[in-house]
């Protein structure tokens, strides 16, 4: 919700509602059947119903109308205005909202100021009366039908009206539209019932009706806690199905964050790694506003995840006053609730994962269990994401220069001809280093070896982020560099040409006693480009390195040839 229509709300309720009072009591003052204690059991009885209100959805329902029809037939609508705006702040005060909710405050306080007002209209206009009179055992039930139903519609109304203020939707009934019907027919005869035991009995009678309205405020609220807990994990279950689907730890860390961050209110999550020394490092974070650490390693022997990291068990505390003592600057001042429990793989704690909230009061044990569920899924699908990458690396890298290796570098070339249009040319280089062997005889291999991983650098810093680089075997290299033209695959292709044979490479010699050597090198270079010198990855590699052995190797080495068909 912006800014200003926030702004406009507080000020629509800062006008109606002090003027919506001063009307009615003025146009329809308090009928003061009984004592002030009779009033004051019905606004308990209201605060408990509103206490107990159940979730569909996403939806709060809240059970108020059958006390609030009683209050409104034995104290009029002053009352009843009164004692309902005072059990719906209670009910806003028990949702501990964060400071970007506290809209929903006064779009609750208006939305009941017209259902109350709207529905006691139609009651007056069917000829309905208030207050206790010797007529109170014949009720007439066509104006409270009629209250009945205007309280359903008006409740409707407001909602479709706030829909299209908020989000434009045009929709009249709400996702809400069948529990809100059920609602009312279910507290109906009970607020008939009330009021007729208040004629017969007095505050007596009050207490009577407490006992099954109590009762069914209990079962409703187990029955919210209990869909909350199962609606928690049946996400948490899925979210953990889609982790271990995924195969990049990158992916697996972004798709947490979305995940937790829509079933846990979360201003603040934090992802901490504890290698194998055990020191504390935070790897990822989502923070709402931009107030602290972005990265680095934790400081040991502080905070609460290196005391959840430490011990391996979880933490939840309600307010920023139970843990400040161990923050040591780490969360946000704004932050208040805070959760924090443990990674584990293969029973080791190997991370820890802290969440925490601007709002007092806001995770129960059943949040802490679900993150606690959340954080094995998460760990496993780490570990998993960790071996395929190195399994990935293994299978596609050079062990000795860690550049790619010829079945990649294979793959990539079919999968770019696959995708590849007339206006695409692109390019390879095919390098082999000139009399090689020599080196390998005069100096050892692992001397050649050493040369062949400074060659790789090379050409790494060369070709950049420009192209991709692969060893296609023994001493002999590739280049593929997209959207390039021959004369900028020949441009590259000398400047490799220059750097290997103009700067020779410092070695440290593993025959005789570790001296150094400086080794001169060339290389012979041949050059194809798609798809006019090759219509297909075989034919295009087959024509480069034609172009080396016809053009270079067999003309003296040290130069660099295009393949001319």
């Amino acid at each position: 919700m912006s800014e200003r229509q926030t702004n406009l709300l507080w000020m629509i309720w800062a006008v109606i509602g002090p003027l919506s009072f001063i009307v009615v009591y003025i146009t329809n003052p308090p009928v003061m059947n009984g004592s002030f204690l009779a009033i004051m059991t019905m606004a308990g009885l209201l605060i408990v119903s509103a206490l107990s209100y159940f979730r569909v959805r996403g939806t709060d329902i809240i059970v108020l109308q059958g006390i609030s029809i009683a209050v409104f037939l034995i104290f009029g609508l002053f009352v009843e205005m009164a004692l309902t705006q005072i059990s719906i702040l209670i009910y806003m005060l028990s949702k501990r909202l964060s400071r970007e909710q506290h809209y929903k405050f006064p779009i609750n306080s208006l939305m009941f100021l017209f259902v109350s007002i709207v529905s006691a209209l139609i009651y007056f206009w069917l000829g309905g009366d208030i207050g206790m009179t010797q007529n109170s055992r014949t009720l007439d039930f066509i104006p409270i039908l009629g209250y009945v139903l205007a309280s359903f519609g008006s409740n409707q109304l407001f909602l479709y009206g706030l829909r299209w203020f908020l989000i434009k939707d045009r929709r009249f009934f709400g996702k809400d539209l069948f529990w809100e019907l059920i609602t009312i027919i279910l507290m109906m005869p009970v607020g008939i019932i009330l009021y007729i035991l208040f004629f017969d009995m007095g505050i007596y009678g009050i207490l009577i009706i407490a006992i099954p309205v109590m009762t069914l405020s209990i079962i409703f609220r187990m029955m919210n806690r209990s869909y909350e807990v199962n609606q928690l994990l049946q996400r948490s279950n899925q979210i953990g199905q889609q982790l271990t689907e995924k195969l990049e730890v990158n992916q697996i860390t972004n798709l947490f964050f979305q995940s937790i961050t829509k079933i846990l209110r979360v201003d603040y999550l934090y992802i901490i790694d504890i290698d194998d020394q055990g020191k504390f490092s935070l790897v990822q974070l989502y923070e709402k506003s931009p107030n602290a650490v972005k990265g680095g390693q934790i400081k040991s022997s502080s905070g609460i995840s290196w005391k959840v990291g430490y011990t391996g068990g979880s933490y939840r505390a309600d307010k920023r006053k139970q843990w400040r003592h161990l923050s040591k600057g780490f969360l946000p001042r704004t932050a208040e609730s805070v959760l924090s429990v443990p990674m584990r793989r293969n029973n080791e704690v190997v991370g820890v994962i802290t969440a925490a909230s601007e709002s007092k009061y806001v995770y129960e044990k059943h949040h802490l269990m679900v993150l606690e569920i959340m954080a094995n899924f998460l760990g496993v699908a780490i570990e998993n994401a960790r071996n395929y990458e190195k399994t990935k690396q293994e299978s596609e890298r050079c062990p000795l220069t860690n550049l790619y290796n010829y079945r990649y570098f294979a793959n990539l070339l079919e999968g770019h001809f696959r995708n590849l249009t007339a206006d695409e040319p692109f390019s390879i280089i095919m390098i082999d280093l000139d009399f090689f062997k020599r080196i390998n005889d005069t100096y050892g291999h692992e001397t050649g070896n050493q040369v062949l991983r400074e060659v790789a650098k090379r050409l790494m810093q060369i070709v950049g982020q420009g192209g991709t680089v692969a060893r296609y075997g023994g001493e002999e290299f590739v280049v593929y560099l997209p959207n390039a033209e021959w004369g900028d695959a020949f441009e590259m292709a000398e400047d490799i040409r220059y750097r290997i044979s103009e700067e020779p490479f410092l070695t440290v010699s593993s025959l005789e006693y570790e001296e150094k050597e400086w080794i001169h090198l060339t290389a012979s270079i041949g050059i194809s480009t798609a798809p006019e010198q090759g219509e297909d990855s075989v034919t295009l590699i087959r024509n480069a390195d034609r172009a080396m052995y016809s053009g270079a190797k067999k003309k003296g080495r040290n130069r660099v040839a295009t393949y001319t068909g």
